[in-house]
């Protein structure tokens, strides 16, 4: 007994070692015989047991029901857990298959025994200390906090896709009494009992044996006994909606009008969102609110795909753990400010001792929230911003007043990009996390919408847009899929450009104004690639920035030639010359990310923001010339070409900065143009 003792102590302490055979005496031991204070709980299958070793460490006995015992059950939970070492997995410690000789009653109360062979069937796990998931759901206003549930659901999903695509093992019996929640809160599955393994040519099968639980059951499982890896993810959609909400109610998808089935769905989930907005700005000190609110977005929009009543419709594990992180990649550098008063004056550095005037031109209570994009239109004078809550401000710089404000129907989703397409008198919105939509507005004579389209079957964000300057094209990036859109086919999807590694976002994009065929992206994987729109595959790829590269722009020098300026979350910008496609000049390092780059295109001068809310002034011949701090990060850039001024957004305001360039040390004057 003392070298079983010690055997399993040993393997209790290495992570790598094999689960092994233990006697049903030492568990018998190690659990005072079974006993009801050793009990941890019960379930459909047996009775779960703390099982203490001498030394004090504890694993947990899972003793299965004689009489409800299905040798294949057994067998499947021990054969698919021997190998599997993953962080949201349980890990097997060991197995009992013994069978003992007893004396039973038959028939019952007769007074009569048989002896029968009784099979003793028994499981020991790694002790998870905080019980299972059922335990920590509640209402969202109780309960855990956030990121703590964002983790969770993150663990769920790394586990399924390590199940699908690893191990090719499909659960069937997700719920939350079968995710165990250790003591540093991660996720582990549990419970393999009704597990089926696919051969790697298999996807799915058919059963008359529909072992599950209600309520978390796909409806192909539960009605035809179809079994695929997309009945786990009905169920994980289920306890995703669970995590969040402290329930597993959502809307009806099967409702007689798709217009009002659509319509309770974005109901459900501006109420989800409204609720968790409130309990996240009622914390103290809580400095991550929209970043947190993307994420619920994000979350519940996911879930809903996921319970889909069409199986074909619904993500692929690997769908949803790219989804997850390309939005914790596009969040991890840009993490909202914390609330600031916007202050009445931009501060000019470097100069001399005069002060810019400063005229606040427009002043309405509208309901905005933080600024996150902008573009102008130069043909009418006005200015264009996207807000967090799918508003849309547009105001004449020149007339200083009001055009419009236009709210995105009634879509609560973010509009991160906002594009003029001028020939046309129309704008684009791309939306965020949440929708996944792209809408097309015309402006004259007055704003109507034109039409909407999505742009992924995916509840997911747009990343960028650009606008061909002189065919009826436009590029989208979304999750890291470039698409090219012909408005002249009633924008048709015309082609789609290869995703060059499975967590790949590429985040800006960007037409070659000299050679209108090319165009540019940024990216998370460190790079910035170089396409033709007559190909698949990108041209080339410029690397040499150390973190995700976030903004791009073509430029010319007065001799004609042309170069590309790129900035980065590494603090820094570069120089690229696109004739031999080597760096040529570093700006930086900057006290904060790079987010935005602009070249004046009437002036020699780019203009660098970054996230703390200062603007670098260069000449197109890389002469540093200013440099003036606001409050909040650079949003946005762009540039008024007649009057030779700069629009700067940042969270809480808009700015245009007038650029004086006849002396090396001329002052920037800036005035604020637009205050939320």
């Amino acid at each position: 007994m003392a070298s079983a003792h010690g055997e399993l102590e040993k393997k209790l302490q290495d992570p790598n070692a094999p689960p092994m055979f233990l006697p049903l005496d030492f568990l018998q031991d190690i659990t005072c015989d079974f006993s009801t204070e050793s009990k941890l709980g019960e379930g459909g299958y047996g009775i779960v047991y703390k099982g203490v070793l001498r030394t004090g460490k504890i694993i947990t006995v899972k003793k299965l029901f004689e009489m409800r015992l299905k040798e294949e059950t057994f067998q499947n939970e021990v054969r698919y857990l021997m190998g599997i070492k993953h962080q949201n997995i349980v890990q097997l410690k060991g197995y009992c298959a013994e069978s003992r000789w007893e004396a039973i009653e038959r028939p019952s109360g007769s007074g009569k025994h048989v002896f029968a062979e009784i099979p003793k069937r028994l499981l020991c796990f790694e002790y998870i200390s905080n019980k299972s998931l059922k335990k920590h759901i509640s209402d969202e206003s109780l309960g855990l906090e956030w990121n703590m549930r964002y983790d969770i659901i993150k663990g769920i999903c790394s586990g399924m896709h390590f199940l699908h695509d690893e191990c090719h093992i499909v659960h069937l019996d997700l719920k939350p009494e079968n995710i165990l929640i250790d003591s540093t809160m991660t996720a582990k599955i549990a419970d393999f009992g009704l597990s089926r393994i696919f051969g790697e040519q298999e996807s799915q099968i058919i059963t008359d044996n529909r072992a599950g639980t209600c309520g978390y059951m796909a409806p192909e499982y539960l009605i035809r006994g179809v079994v695929s890896n997309k009945a786990d993810i009905f169920s994980m959609g289920v306890i995703v909606i669970e995590i969040i909400t402290g329930h597993r109610d959502y809307p009806d998808f099967q409702q007689d009008n798709p217009h009002s089935a659509a319509a309770s769905l974005q109901q459900f989930t501006e109420k989800v969102l409204l609720s968790w907005r409130n309990k996240l700005m009622s914390t103290p000190d809580y400095k991550s609110t929209e970043t947190s609110v993307r994420q619920v977005r994000q979350c519940i929009g996911i879930a809903l795909e996921c319970v889909h009543p069409s199986m074909e419709k619904r993500p692929t594990a690997k769908d949803i753990r790219e989804m997850l992180n390309g939005l914790d990649k596009m969040v991890a550098d840009y993490e909202p400010l914390s609330d600031m008063q916007c202050k009445d004056m931009l501060q000019a550095l470097n100069t001399t001792q005069a002060i810019p005037t400063l005229t606040q031109i427009i002043s309405r209570e509208v309901p905005k929230e933080r600024m996150i994009s902008l573009d102008i239109n130069q043909t009418e004078s006005w200015i264009a911003t996207g807000h967090e809550n799918g508003y849309i401000d547009i105001c004449d710089y020149i007339m200083q007043k009001s055009v419009c404000l236009v709210k995105i129907e009634d879509v609560d989703a973010p509009v991160d990009n906002i594009k003029f397409i001028e020939r046309k008198q129309w704008f684009i919105v791309g939306l965020g996390a949440g929708s996944g939509k792209i809408y097309v507005y015309s402006y004259k004579p007055e704003v109507q919408k034109i039409t909407s389209f999505r742009v992924k079957r995916y509840l997911i964000g747009i990343d960028s847009l650009a606008v061909h300057p002189t065919q009826p094209y436009v590029l989208s990036s979304c999750s890291g899929y470039i698409q090219l859109w012909d408005w002249d086919r009633n924008w048709e999807c015309v082609k789609k450009f290869e995703k060059l590694s499975y967590f790949n976002m590429e985040l800006q994009l960007a037409f070659n104004p000299k050679d209108p065929n090319e165009f540019a992206s940024t990216s998370n994987d460190m790079t910035v690639k170089l396409w033709n729109l007559d190909s698949l595959k990108p041209k080339y790829i410029l690397d040499g920035h150390s973190a995700k590269v976030n903004c791009v722009e073509f430029f010319t020098t007065d001799d004609n030639k042309q170069y590309l300026i790129t900035g980065s979350s590494d603090k820094f910008a570069m120089i690229w010359d696109m004739q031999t496609k080597t760096c040529v000049q570093i700006f930086g390092e900057f006290k904060s990310s790079v987010i935005s780059v602009v070249s004046h295109p009437s002036l020699p001068v780019l203009i660098i923001g970054t996230r703390d809310g200062t603007i670098h002034l260069w000449g197109t011949h890389f002469r540093y010339k200013r440099q003036l701090t606001t409050e909040g990060g650079a949003n946005g850039l762009t540039c008024l070409t007649s009057l030779g001024r700069v629009v700067m957004g940042n969270e809480s305001a808009l700015f245009t900065m007038e650029i004086l360039d006849e002396e090396p040390d001329a002052i920037v004057e800036a005035e604020e143009a637009v205050a939320s």
